[in-house]
């Protein structure tokens, strides 16, 4: 009975601490190589002097709890075209570093449209991903602009089955002010999945509860060891 009683103690803090530590972003960090270069008439591929077979890195930041959003030119944030669904899941993504492709001359979609985001406009910056929830399961992330953007996916696994060791493909666009476009693709593998630098969680109410209940556990069987 004192062995159950010691377990399902531990057990209790062992949830608390791993609901705390899945509302955290993570780095997510991939590696490989070149596999396409479609065209370069923006010179931005030459610029980063890239060629096929040449090897990428991209480091993102992914937030399973935050929501999804993409800014638009003029200061519009939108978060309503990323909203949950019956069939896709959307959380918040970053780029953080590597070598994703820069745009050229200030790039091409610039222009700021309403501030209530009633008419066109273009991303000043993409943060959002989705999880596929009905039918074959797969995850696609955005971040970057219009202008410069990167878009890494998987159209076999959701991200949140993605380990170590997962491959998945690599679109990087960038255009200049005339409109010319550098586009390659890159097939890369997910070599590292860490901790934000700096990021304090802040736990959830039922993670504190199941810490201190656990806390209480280990606090009570002491104070009976002793009475005994």
């Amino acid at each position: 009975m004192k062995k159950i009683t010691r377990l399902l103690t531990v057990f209790i803090i062992a949830a608390g601490l791993n609901i705390s530590a899945q509302a955290v972003p993570m780095y997510y960090t991939f590696e490989g190589s070149i596999t396409t270069i479609s065209h370069d008439n923006a010179g931005a591929i030459a610029n980063a002097g890239f060629n096929e077979g040449d090897s990428v890195s991209y480091t993102l930041i992914v937030d399973l709890d935050a929501d999804a959003t993409e800014t638009h030119f003029g200061g519009y944030v939108d978060y309503d075209s990323y909203t949950d669904t019956s069939s896709w899941d959307y959380f918040y993504v970053d780029y953080y570093s590597g070598d994703a492709l820069q745009q050229i001359d200030g790039g091409f979609y610039n222009t700021a449209g309403p501030a209530d985001g009633s008419g066109p406009m273009s991303a000043s910056e993409s943060n959002w991903g989705y999880n596929t929830l009905i039918g074959q399961p797969g995850s696609t992330l955005h971040v970057n602009s219009d202008d410069d953007l990167l878009q890494i996916k998987n159209t076999g696994l959701n991200l949140t089955d993605w380990t170590i060791g997962t491959w998945v493909h690599a679109g990087n666009w960038a255009l200049d002010s005339e409109h010319n476009q550098s586009h390659l693709f890159a097939d890369v593998k997910l070599t590292n999945i860490s901790l934000v630098n700096n990021y304090i969680a802040v736990p959830e109410p039922a993670t504190i509860f199941l810490f201190i209940l656990g806390l209480a556990g280990l606090a009570w069987r002491s104070v009976k060891a002793k009475i005994k």
